[in-house]
């Protein structure tokens, strides 16, 4: 089991990834983007930040009200963070050179959200999950909560050791709060902090490796991971009122613990009674409701789609946020009295959903049965068909909104977004099957697949396919033109590298650790021989558009200006192009410029 809280997996691994995420993500209407959202602690008001255009936004979702967003008018607002508490009063925290500002607004405002605020002195600063009237600053020497007030500026309520993250309310009055407390050599503690006091005392005393994951404040009820960092179990716990500790800790039945899946604690029902648990399988999320009492569990129907973070119950109805392939982000809802179905959101007025049909299909290789995403009208009779390959290795297509192959799929193309062998969210064997093998299993069902598609298509269709790859997937989609030429009219590479070796000479030393424990190095002896595409390119016959950002730290645009020149000597000519997207990083289709490229890729697949 994985078990993930918020958007990072636990226990975390000191690596890196050849893909990378982005902190705000498109909505289905393409002029809008959504970031992460927060709850209140009663959960019946949740805020997130929005980019409508080119102006920013905060949206209150409360459950009852129509949606609400105000225009927010202060530097640096679109690395605002935002929350929200039971009144609906609503917390914006913005960094503004060395400090950050402080913007509390009534849940009856009007208007614009404008500063100056108070001042924050800290250069890193967090709010709080949880209790929107507190925030962390970080130093060498520790934590300091701060106090926030709605009539005043913040006070400094304690400095500790270590790094505090979280802060859940343990109970309605929010007097106390629960912290996950880091220290430098990774071990953590759940802590708890009286707000009245300041005094910080063990939550789970003569145990380590624990962290605390929900709290169900009106019930005392606690969700906790323990057996960190080797085994993450799930447990529950009671809170004693009196002494502030948990006890009564239960592991979770082994059909739960035992989960080959990654599982994201979303929340307790109103009564305690219950945990809605999210498990990733292959593209999409399921939601379990698992009953405390006797350990039944029943599954809560769920739209195609990915639940992305943590969510609340209120009254009966939990909330928590989904992405779909079509629409990003959005609240779902689920009813405790029956968990029969759960079911998105109202879209906000003014913002549309895109008609598009997307799907999931299996294709069956030679080593197993393959998932994959699937946009756009069949395969079998669209006229142009693009194969699209992730990053990572470490990664896999999910059924989320991406920017990048909804736009192919609303210009006519029909993407197939395949999770080969070495995609994750498939077991173990599925994504060990590249160790020491980069470009061979995966390169294999690739082939394979591109050959069924192209036997499958009516006679009338072109037969020859197009394929587009970002990071780890632009290196294997190249390799895969190269090795198949005959298969393939377009290419595009978004940020790839050279080979495994190549890379290694010109990587930082997060990207070298995560080439030696892969093995990306390895050569692969068999009839394609070494997997280094300035060996292979002389094979290439597609069209060729390489996609790299200037200031890329995990792959340097070194490699891709190294790949372009040996086209160029090969004579490639016009059926070559090259975006050099300037200060883009790793993943430079989500950048400022990133709409400006997808439009430009999807030009290049046309032609």
């Amino acid at each position: 089991m994985l078990l993930m809280v918020s958007s990072s997996p636990v226990p975390l691994e000191n690596g890196a990834s050849l893909s990378a995420d982005g902190a705000l993500v498109e909505s289905g209407h393409p002029d809008t983007s959504r970031g992460a959202f927060r709850f209140s602690p009663n959960g019946r008001h949740s805020v997130c930040l929005l980019l409508s255009g080119e102006r920013w936004m905060i949206e209150r979702w409360s459950i009852g009200e129509p949606v609400r967003s105000w225009p927010l008018s202060v530097p640096a607002a679109g690395f605002a963070q935002v929350g929200v508490d039971d009144a609906g009063t609503i917390t914006v925290l913005t960094p503004n050179g060395s400090q950050h500002e402080l913007l509390r607004i009534p849940a009856l405002h009007e208007g614009t959200i404008q500063g100056p605020g108070q001042v924050v002195p800290a250069l890193i600063c967090q709010l709080a999950q949880g209790a929107p009237g507190l925030a962390m600053s970080y130093t060498d020497l520790g934590t300091i909560v701060w106090k926030l007030s709605t009539d005043g500026p913040p006070s400094p309520l304690i400095t500790t050791h270590g790094t505090l993250k979280g802060g859940l309310s343990l109970e309605p009055s929010g007097r106390h709060v629960a912290f996950n407390r880091l220290s430098r050599d990774d071990h953590g503690e759940p802590v708890c902090l009286d707000t009245d006091t300041g005094i910080l005392s063990p939550l789970v005393p003569d145990q380590q490796g624990v962290q605390i994951l929900l709290t169900q404040p009106g019930r005392s009820q606690l969700l906790l991971a323990v057996g960190l960092p080797e085994r993450p179990r799930l447990a529950t716990a009671q809170l004693d009122p009196i002494l502030l500790i948990a006890q009564n800790i239960v592991l979770l039945p082994p059909h739960v613990n035992d989960l080959d899946a990654v599982i994201r604690p979303v929340a307790f029902d109103t009564l305690g009674s219950a945990l809605y648990l999210a498990v990733d399988r292959g593209v999409r999320s399921c939601m379990i409701r698992h009953r405390l009492a006797n350990g039944f569990q029943e599954q809560v129907p769920m739209p195609l789609g990915v639940v992305t973070a943590s969510g609340a119950c209120h009254d009966g109805v939990l909330r928590f946020p989904v992405s779909t392939p079509v629409r990003q982000l959005t609240l779902a809802t689920v009813s405790d009295a029956s968990a029969r179905r759960a079911r998105l959101a109202v879209q906000p007025a003014g913002e549309s959903v895109p008609c598009l049909s997307v799907r999931t299909e299996s294709f069956s290789t030679p080593a197993g049965s393959v998932e994959a995403l699937v946009y756009g009208e069949s395969w079998t009779t669209a006229h142009r068909v693009v194969i699209a390959l992730h990053g990572g290795p470490e990664a896999h297509w999910q059924a989320a909104f991406n920017p990048s192959l909804v736009h192919l799929a609303n210009c006519g193309f029909t993407v197939i977004a395949v999770n080969q062998r070495g995609s994750t969210g498939y077991g173990h064997r599925h994504q060990t099957a590249i160790q020491d093998a980069w470009g061979g299993p995966d390169l294999a069902d690739i082939h394979y697949i591109a050959d069924h598609i192209a036997t499958m298509r009516r006679p009338h269709r072109e037969n020859r396919l197009m394929i587009y790859g970002t990071s780890y997937g632009a290196f294997l989609a190249l390799l895969t033109a190269s090795t198949q030429p005959a298969r393939w009219s377009h290419c595009v590479a978004v940020a790839p590298f050279l080979s495994g070796k190549r890379l290694y000479s010109e990587a930082t030393t997060p990207v070298r650790n995560l080439l030696n424990r892969l093995g990306g190095r390895t050569e692969i002896t068999d009839r394609i021989g070494s997997r280094d595409l300035l060996r292979t390119a002389q094979a290439l016959r597609a069209k060729i558009l390489l996609v790299h950002g200037t200031a890329d730290s995990i792959v340097p645009i070194s490699q891709s200006r190294t790949l372009h020149q040996q086209l160029i000597d090969l004579r490639y000519g016009a059926d070559l192009e090259f975006i050099e997207a300037p200060d883009a990083g790793h993943s430079p289709l989500l950048d400022q410029n990133g709409r400006s490229i997808n439009h430009r890729i999807a030009d290049f697949l046309g032609r």
